[in-house]
């Protein structure tokens, strides 16, 4: 992810994901500094539980004024 704000801003991750779908992101919390610009956000899928098809989400990322949205489709086949 790359901070095109405000540098030292902190963003919290939150998830919208379908139920059965489990999702993780890491790290929950990504920090900008000065010189820190661009931090990797990794995602991690697991289907055992979900719903054959698409199965569609949301991660959230916000930093108490900015929201940032990465919308995801898992196909369970």
């Amino acid at each position: 992810m790359t901070n095109v704000g405000p540098p030292n801003a902190t963003f919290f991750s939150s998830l919208r994901a379908p139920p059965g779908l489990t999702v993780k992101v890491i790290p929950k919390k990504l920090s900008f500094t000065t010189s820190v610009k661009k931090l990797l956000l990794k995602v991690s899928f697991d289907s055992k539980y979900a719903s054959k098809g698409y199965n569609y989400g949301a991660i959230l990322l916000f930093d108490g004024s900015h929201t940032v949205h990465i919308t995801f489709v898992v196909n369970v086949v």
